[in-house]
């Protein structure tokens, strides 16, 4: 049995204006959530809009945690748990990083994919904080917009 509690976390990401935005949470038995957000326009990230932003969700919420702690990753993009499965081909260079990250963790990781983002409260909040952060981006936007 592990020494920590089993961590759940939800992410989602958000695309717009080649910026790829993420929100996460993570929730464990016992403990205060922890969540975040965040874009970028890094371009490894945004050649594969969402599907980059919820990688980066799912990886920047990883290093909140125990290298060896037990994690269910809940998700809406099934390549997140289809390529460290083996079902599907981490064929681009994002995708293979991820899955080399998430098999290097060396706690176990399990996957959950809701019937829809509403239907799981994490992945509800996640999705919120994905769009929270493209917001930001516009607030960041409008005051460039002002100088220049």
């Amino acid at each position: 049995m592990s020494e920590y509690p089993t961590y759940y976390i939800a992410t989602d990401g958000a695309f717009r204006d080649n910026c790829a935005a993420w929100g996460f949470v993570i929730q464990a038995e016992g403990m205060r959530d922890t969540q975040g957000n965040g874009f970028t326009v890094n371009e490894a990230v945004v050649a594969y809009k969402n599907v980059g932003a919820e990688i980066y969700g799912v990886l920047a919420a990883l290093k909140q945690l125990p290298d060896n702690a037990t994690v269910e990753i809940i998700y809406d993009f099934d390549g997140l748990s289809k390529w460290v499965m083996g079902e599907w081909q981490a064929k681009n260079p994002l995708s293979a990083y991820y899955v080399k990250q998430i098999q290097a963790h060396t706690g176990t990781i399990t996957f959950h994919k809701p019937m829809s983002s509403s239907d799981n409260h994490l992945h509800h909040r996640a999705h919120k904080l994905a769009n929270t952060a493209l917001l930001q981006l516009t607030d960041v936007e409008a005051v460039f917009e002002g100088i220049i």
